[in-house]
């Protein structure tokens, strides 16, 4: 019976799976929890996998390994939409965090009110939010708490507002330039994940052929004897060189390629995080624009660009970032200019460091600071640009050429064979 359903087997899964999301409905009911409860989220988590493994053992059983290749499509688009979903509950949130703090209303009456509105999940992190900020936890530390995910910029939006009695402010310039930054953001993203995954599967499929074609080409080609074209020649000298030694290259390019495609994959759902050793240093420029911002906001609020850069440091989320303003807060304390400390340490460039300065003796530096910002993501989204707009057609012409290299270099000696036998 097991060898006859093979995958299919794994329907069996959905019985203690549905029973036990039914005995969680019925015991715990609709009521969201107050309180985050780590046994209830493993069963449910558990009964939800079993369920998804059953669906998956049918479409695997009824469409074999194309079913495979459809589940994990299916399964990135699923975790998106539930990342995206939850997003934008949570900016929904903190948007009305920010219209409370502005009207002086209580934020805890704020969140139950919008727990009321709001599915099992939203509503249940919305209570969650509640108990902590009843407790007295600081509104950052209750987001954690509660699981409310937050971009860089939001996060520190929230600190700088807290730090410095503006957090309806600071939160109403970050929803202003959030939008605009994922219409900007997105689309170029999606274009890299889309070259890296090209990169990726036509390397295996260089590989695949180099390793397991051109071999068994070679002997057939060397049992009729035939005469070889300089091509065909290169093509299987190149085919014995991989084999013999250049795969273990071609397994670190592999894997190299293989990572990135999948730290892109992560990334696409929302679970990458920024503080990964490279990662941190190619968003070096949006990390940038985000202090510029925070920077405008504590001018504005009468602090010196010196206790401001201190704060930075100090309440930066990324660790490697608060490295970096912490390193230019103290060039400053030994006396050097604050705009050449932030140059030094790559969080502006030369242009930025020459137009703040000059706003800054014009008496002009918040407005300019938050230009700057501005300035400084659509430079770097251009420079993204310029990079794919190289890199694209070069690849694609790249493999083009291997690909109608190696067609050439196999059909030359089939249509001698041919002639040979006719």
């Amino acid at each position: 019976m097991n060898d006859t359903l093979g995958p299919f087997n794994l329907v069996l899964l959905a019985i203690p799976g549905l029973a036990l999301l039914l005995c969680m409905r019925l015991l715990y009911g609709r009521k969201p929890s107050a309180v985050p409860d780590s046994a209830l989220l493993m069963l449910r988590t558990a009964g939800r996998l079993m369920v998804g493994t059953a669906f998956g053992g049918v479409v695997f059983a009824g469409l074999g390994p194309a079913g495979f290749i459809l589940i994990l499509v299916f399964l990135v688009v699923q975790l998106m939409v539930l990342d995206r979903r939850m997003r934008l509950e949570h900016q929904a949130l903190l948007a009305s965090i920010g219209v409370a703090a502005e009207k002086g209303i209580p934020l805890p009456e704020v969140v139950l009110a919008f727990a009321d509105e709001m599915n099992s999940a939203g509503a249940r992190r919305a209570l969650w939010l509640v108990q902590a900020l009843q407790q007295g936890v600081p509104l950052d530390q209750a987001l954690s708490y509660a699981w409310i995910k937050c971009s860089t910029a939001t996060r520190m939006a929230v600190r700088v507002g807290i730090s410095l009695g503006a957090l309806s402010p600071a939160l109403r310039s970050q929803a202003e330039t959030s939008h605009e930054l994922e219409t900007v953001v997105r689309p170029m993203f999606m274009r890299w994940i889309y070259l890296l995954h090209l990169l990726l599967v036509g390397e295996f499929i260089v590989i695949f052929i180099m390793i397991w074609i051109v071999p068994v080409f070679d002997k057939m080609f060397a049992e009729f004897g035939l005469k070889l074209p300089v091509m065909t020649i290169l093509l299987i000298n190149f085919s014995r060189w991989v084999v013999d030694y250049g795969w273990p290259i071609f397994f670190l390019l592999s894997m190299g390629a293989f990572v990135a495609c999948l730290a892109s994959i992560f990334s696409f759902i929302g679970w990458l995080p920024r503080s990964m050793p490279i990662l941190n240093r190619l968003f070096r420029r949006y990390d940038g624009a985000i202090v510029l911002r925070s920077l405008a906001l504590a001018i504005r609020r009468g602090q010196s660009v010196h206790a401001s850069l201190r704060l930075m440091a100090d309440i930066y989320p990324l660790g490697t970032v608060r490295n970096w303003l912490s390193k230019a807060a103290d060039r400053v304390e030994r006396g050097e200019d604050w705009c050449a400390a932030l140059r030094k340490v790559r969080l502006i460039d030369r242009t930025d460091e020459v137009v703040l300065r000059s706003a800054q003796g014009a008496g002009n530096l918040p407005w300019a600071l938050e230009e700057m910002a501005e300035s400084l993501l659509r430079r770097e989204m251009y420079r993204w640009q310029a990079w794919y707009n190289i890199i694209s057609p070069l690849l694609i012409l790249a493999l083009g050429a291997c690909v109608a290299f190696v067609c050439v270099a196999l059909f030359l000696p089939l249509v001698g064979l041919i002639q040979g036998l006719s």
